[in-house]
């Protein structure tokens, strides 16, 4: 009977429009199936064992006596009805109890198993559907009274079927009646082996018996990735970065927008850098520094300009992050004070005139974006109501191309999804244009030089950016 299927699947691959006359009669040929040979229908024909022993008892499921896989082409022809094991959900999943044994076996197999197929079958390796790192995440949950509910049946409700494993991609958990069946082939490697989007599942299952017996043994695994899968990962970073700062820059722009009356701007200290007082010195003294006011200056170019690839930009790797946790942010804490005496303007006003710049060009005051640059250790200097972290660098005269980070703010950026670096450049002169630039996920996207401190370069090159020009509301509304 195989050997006839396959003749059969063979002779109707080749054969673009079968006639009339072929048509009726393979519709109506007789089957085998788990209810014995029949030329009736509904017959319905699943890939999944876990499934097909739990239906048999219900529906004549065909039997071709191997893997339904190699009769695909064969379905339509024969009238026979395919059900989806993916479309399955488990009942009463919260029944099911976690096992950490089997959770931590099923880590270490994926990676052994990742292993393998990257060496040996890396067609196999770029099928699976979800990730290795997902699956890697797993849990595996228990429940002895595993049960889908099965639809598509014809002229009947969706019945529940006992199952022993079912793999759920909502939840990221691996079903099982028992955790010994997570190093079965027809139980565990067939769960495995239904997430990868490839015919060839049963040689799957057979592998995950291999690498569960390699687990066991205490064999570990070499994180080996294809450069398709790498390529894979970099364009969903690409494009999940391109989101991001996009969302952001329309955000500033419709506060920008909608702001008919600008909120008066308090300035940091002595904002131009002058001293209270009219009495003059007693010997002539240089003419002293002055620091933009931020109050006096409009957001040239709301929307923002967006970064410019860099041709030669690489992402930069997570090193020097350290692993010690970081302290909260205190949104109650006082803002830092300046403690030292200066002829123009310390280094804190500096800092303040570049976080006033900041909340004028992201539409906020003192509420909206909290200073925090007091709370030493937190990784930031400021944090707004979204929980969004802002590490400003603030600099007298034109943008740098290279900033330095301290370790609380690599380890802050590494750790927080929403983590941005502010540079702010051109703020000294009562008539600077200063510039703001915004830039999402900095460790990534700028490239890591290795010195005394970690230094990142890339700064103009930074793509996913936003660069916003100031200027004196006194000027011309011109373009600049």
């Amino acid at each position: 009977m195989l050997e006839t299927l396959r003749l059969l699947a063979a002779l109707v691959a080749t054969i673009p429009d079968l006639n009339r006359r072929v048509n009726r009669r393979l519709s109506n040929l007789a089957l085998f199936t788990t209810r014995g040979w029949t030329n009736e229908r509904p017959v319905y024909a699943i890939d999944d064992p876990a499934l097909l022993e739990g239906l048999r008892a219900e529906v004549p499921v065909w039997d071709p006596g191997g893997e339904v896989s190699q009769f695909a082409a064969l379905l339509a022809p024969l009238r026979i009805t395919r059900l989806s094991a993916q479309a399955t959900t488990v009942v009463e999943p919260e029944s099911a109890e976690r096992n950490a044994d089997a959770t931590e076996l099923l880590a270490s197999a994926t990676s052994l198993l990742q292993d393998d197929l990257v060496r040996n079958e890396p067609h196999m390796a770029e099928a699976l559907s979800i990730g290795w790192d997902r699956l890697r995440e797993f849990q595996v949950r228990i429940d002895p009274d595993l049960r889908v509910p099965v639809a598509g049946l014809a002229d009947r409700q969706p019945v529940d079927i006992d199952v022993t494993t079912k793999a759920d991609v909502t939840r990221d958990v691996l079903f099982l009646r028992d955790p010994r069946l997570l190093r079965q082939v027809e139980t565990g490697g067939r769960a495995i082996a239904s997430l990868f989007a490839t015919a060839d599942r049963r040689h799957l299952a057979q592998g995950w018996l291999a690498a569960c017996v390699a687990a066991d043994e205490g064999r570990m695994a070499q994180q080996l990735e294809l450069a398709a899968q790498q390529a894979a990962d970099e364009r969903a970073r690409e494009k999940e970065m391109a989101e991001r700062i996009a969302a952001l820059g329309q955000e500033i722009s419709d506060r920008q927008g909608g702001r008919a009356r600008r909120r008066p701007m308090r300035t940091a200290g002595p904002a131009a850098g002058t001293t209270s007082g009219t009495t003059p010195p007693p010997t002539p003294q240089p003419k002293p520094r002055l620091l933009v006011d931020p109050s006096t200056l409009t957001v040239v170019t709301a929307d923002g300009a967006p970064g410019e690839r860099s041709g030669s930009g690489r992402p930069a790797e997570r090193r020097g992050a350290g692993s010690s946790p970081l302290p909260p942010p205190n949104r109650n804490a006082a803002a830092p004070r300046s403690r030292t005496a200066a002829p123009g303007f310390t280094p804190h006003d500096k800092e303040s005139v570049g976080l006033e710049l900041a909340r004028l060009v992201l539409g906020g005051d003192a509420e909206d974006l909290i200073d925090i640059r007091a709370q030493h250790g937190v990784g930031a200097d400021a944090i707004d109501g979204l929980d969004r972290f802002f590490e400003l660098k603030v600099h007298l005269g034109d943008e740098p191309d290279t900033i330095h980070l301290e370790a609380s703010q690599i380890r802050r950026a590494l750790s927080t999804p929403n983590f941005f670096l502010v540079v702010v450049s051109n703020v000294e002169g009562a008539n600077a244009r200063p510039k703001v630039r915004i830039i999402i996920d900095p460790v990534h996207q700028l490239t890591m030089s290795q010195s005394s401190s970690v230094s990142y370069t890339g700064v103009h090159s930074a793509e996913h950016s936003l660069v916003y020009e100031l200027r004196p509301m006194s000027e011309k509304d011109s373009s600049p």
